[in-house]
């Protein structure tokens, strides 16, 4: 994958929330860090969004434990 340079507005060509991905996971590769959402993180969202859509069928409120993990800034 070819890191893109700081220079280039990925604003213009891709939408914001992709695009900030997108800059995170650059700047992880080039300075070691671990900013960008993980696979775990993707997971914890999936629970999240199966336990809405249990919530609606059943008709009633469900618990989930998915911890917020804030993102440090760039």
């Amino acid at each position: 994958m070819a890191i893109p340079e700081d220079e280039i507005d990925l604003e213009d060509r891709v939408p914001g929330n992709v695009a900030r991905i997108y800059r995170r996971l650059a700047v992880d590769r080039r300075q070691g860090t671990r900013t960008a959402p993980s696979f775990d993180d993707a997971v914890a969202l999936h629970r999240v969004l199966a336990a809405i859509e249990h919530a609606a069928h059943e008709g009633r409120r469900v618990v989930v434990d998915a911890p917020n993990r804030v993102l440090p800034p760039l």
